[in-house]
C-alpha cells in the first residue's frame, strides 16, 4: 500500500479553538499511519508534513470531521524542491521522509 503514498503539506487555521479540534491530530495519525511531523501546532493552527496513500480531497473530508465550518484548510502535494528556516525537525523529516511525485 505504501507505493502510492505522496508528501502533503496540511495547514488547518483555525478560526476559533474549540474541544472538535483535539480530532485534527486523530485525522492526521490515522490519514497517515503515523507518518507526519508537525511543523507548529498552535491553538489557532495546525501545521504538518504527512506522508498518506489519500488524496488532498480524501485529506480534506477527514480532516473536516474535526474542524468548524468557519476553518480554513490548504492542502497541497509537496516536491522535491523545497527549503526550511527555522524548522529543523520539519527539514529532518523531509529528508528521511519525502516521496517522490508521481
Amino acid at each position: 500500500m505504501g507505493s502510492n503514498k505522496r508528501t502533503y503539506l496540511l495547514s488547518v487555521f483555525i478560526s476559533e479553538p474549540a474541544t472538535k479540534h483535539a480530532g485534527i491530530k486523530s485525522a492526521i495519525d490515522a490519514l497517515s499511519d503515523g507518518e507526519y511531523e508537525f511543523l507548529h501546532l498552535h491553538k489557532m493552527g495546525v501545521f504538518a508534513v504527512v506522508n498518506s496513500d489519500h488524496c488532498a480531497d480524501a485529506i480534506l473530508s477527514a480532516v473536516q470531521e474535526a474542524t468548524m465550518s468557519d476553518d480554513r484548510v490548504f492542502i497541497c502535494s509537496l516536491g522535491n524542491d523545497w527549503q526550511t528556516y527555522g524548522l529543523n525537525k520539519a527539514a529532518f523529516w523531509l529528508k528521511g521522509h519525502l516521496k517522490p511525485n508521481s
